[in-house]
């Protein structure tokens, strides 16, 4: 009840925020803060594959840390399944399970707005890591989510501050991937950009398949990390209210 509390109080806070604010709902502060890692998300529900990126990201790139992030307002999707309450629980209960992970709120939602926001809680000379998927990723580079003609000045603001991890889909060659990067005009940012591989057994695993799975009355547990599992009873997944 108390931790349900606190979540709630997090995001009446970043409500009211005007400029990019990061709110730790739990943060590993022993651990070092050299090369930090967030994985942003929306987490409708995190999955095995959202903690194996973490995971990959953590051990080839030498990550200190890793923080899954969540923005209170998406400026992608309108509506979610599980509320934001529920999805701020769930992340608190993988960075637990985890050696050195935390979980945060962003009052923001665009990428450069978060690195801001991450910037601040983690001042230089700390490097900061974005970690994304390949639709996350291509996002980024998209006209629709900036002012126009803005969106030049906004990756620019975004990459002085982060990296990027990318995990892209599989593809039968590496053409593939290049047309992919060429294609969303990442060349300024080429050295700001890593390219990691997830293994073949967690393709194709997504929060949208969890849902339909869900909602079909199917099992989950495969698909999804263990703490995660409490959060999915019918009562917990769909209806639930935290106290105010």
């Amino acid at each position: 009840m108390m931790e349900s509390r606190s979540v709630v109080s997090a995001i009446k806070k970043l409500q009211s925020a005007r400029k990019p604010t990061l709110v730790f709902l739990h943060r590993c502060r022993n651990a070092p803060s050299e090369r930090i890692g967030f994985l942003s998300g929306s987490f409708n529900p995190p999955t095995i594959a959202h903690l194996r990126m973490g995971q990959v990201a953590q051990e080839r790139l030498g990550l200190d840390q890793i923080v899954l992030i969540l923005s209170i307002r998406n400026v992608d999707k309108g509506s979610f399944d599980f509320p934001l309450e529920t999805r701020s629980l769930m992340m608190i209960a993988i960075a637990r399970s985890q050696q050195n992970w935390g979980a945060a709120l962003c009052s923001h939602g665009l990428f450069v707005d978060k690195a801001i926001a991450a910037r601040s809680a983690f001042p230089r000379p700390a490097e900061l890591f974005f970690i994304v998927g390949q639709d996350t990723f291509q996002r980024l580079f998209e006209d629709r989510f900036y002012p126009p003609g803005k969106k030049e000045d906004f990756l620019k603001n975004f990459f002085q501050e982060a990296q990027l991890i990318v995990f892209p889909r599989p593809s039968p060659n590496t053409a593939a991937l290049s047309t992919l990067l060429d294609g969303v005009g990442t060349a300024p940012f080429g050295d700001r950009i890593f390219i990691l591989e997830l293994e073949p057994a967690f393709m194709g695993i997504s929060s949208t398949l969890v849902r339909h799975r869900l909602k079909e009355g199917l099992p989950v547990n495969e698909f999804v990390p263990d703490p995660v599992i409490p959060f999915l009873t019918p009562a917990k997944a769909w209806r639930t209210v935290l106290p105010k």
